[in-house]
Order: structure tokens, then sequence, then C-alpha cells
């Protein structure tokens, strides 16, 4: 399996809100290593105006990386498309499931082709790719929502919201659905 997590490091994720980003990809790194067997990569795209890959096909064991950001506005399209040919190159088509892990705290302007993006992987790899999305903290998009596929299809069902102090529960949560032959 390969899990591309699409960050958010926008502006409004400074400071406290960044922390629990971080503890709740921590959590999620944790659950996983424990009970992947190191049969899962990740990546990870970090955006905000521009997306950037900052860790490739990376085992889940051990301990999680650091994420460092790099604050700038938020768009939604330039990290899906980082994470489609992530998963281009480490996909179904060379012997991995596909998941991508969407966060972010705000809405964007390119909400509707980044949704195209994800879709478009749905339907090229049914049964083989995943998108959930996370919606954090009182400016959270229901835009996220039309980002959200499983089998083909939209499927509003891997859309979460988290309230500030509650990420890490929502991370959690992604985590333990997509566990290894739960896809």
């Amino acid at each position: 399996m390969h899990i591309v997590f699409c960050l958010d490091e926008s502006y409004s994720m400074q400071g406290g809100p960044w922390k629990e980003l971080v503890s709740a990809f921590n959590a999620f790194w944790d659950i996983t290593a424990a009970s992947s067997g190191g049969q899962v990569f990740a990546s990870v795209v970090q955006f905000g105006s521009d997306a950037r890959p900052t860790i490739k096909m990376k085992p889940i064991q051990g301990a999680a990386p650091a994420l460092s950001p790099s604050w700038s506005g938020t768009a939604f399209h330039p990290p899906t498309v980082m994470a489609r040919d992530l998963i281009n190159q480490h996909g179904p088509s060379s012997g991995y499931t596909a998941v991508v892990v969407f966060m972010s705290d705000g809405s964007a302007s390119d909400a509707a082709p980044a949704a195209q993006v994800l879709g478009g992987l749905a339907k090229q790899h049914p049964g083989q790719f995943e998108s959930h999305t996370v919606g954090f903290g009182d400016g959270a998009p229901t835009t996220l929502e039309r980002m959200a596929f499983a089998n083909g299809e939209l499927d509003k069902t891997k859309y979460r919201a988290a309230a500030v102090g509650n990420l890490a529960e929502a991370f959690t949560a992604v985590a333990k659905s997509i566990a290894p032959g739960r896809l």
C-alpha cells in the first residue's frame, strides 16, 4: 500500500494547528507501523499556494519523519496533481494499492479541479484507490466532501470533520479504516 498525505501548510496552520497536525500525523504513523509489518509506504505532499513532496515512498515503520512547514496561501489542485504523479509512479500499475489522505483547514478556489483529479484516479483504479479527506477546524470547507472517493466513485463517508483538539482522532480513524486488507 502507498499512502500519499496531502497536508496543508498554509498561513492559517501556523502555531497550534501545525502542532496538532504533526501530532495527528505521528499518531497515524504509529498505528500504521504497528499493524502493517513494513508493507505500507508513505509519501507526503505539503501544500500552500503550491505543493512540494517532502517524503517519497518511505516505509511506515519506526518513528514518524519530521514535517517542516513552508507557510503560504491555499490551493488544492497542485497537491492533488502531485499525489496523482506519485501514484502513477508507485500505485496500482506497480502493485500498490493507493490511498490519499488530504487535510486542510481552509477553502480553495480550485477545489473542483482537485476533486476531478482524485475522481479520475478513483475511476482509473476502482478497488485499488481511495481518497480520505479531513476538514480541520471552524474554517474547514465542505468542498472536501467532494474530494473523497472509494470503489471508483464519490464516497462522502471518507470525509471527516475534525474540530481543533481532535485532529489526531480523525487521523486515527482513517488509519484504522485503511489498514492493509480493508480497502
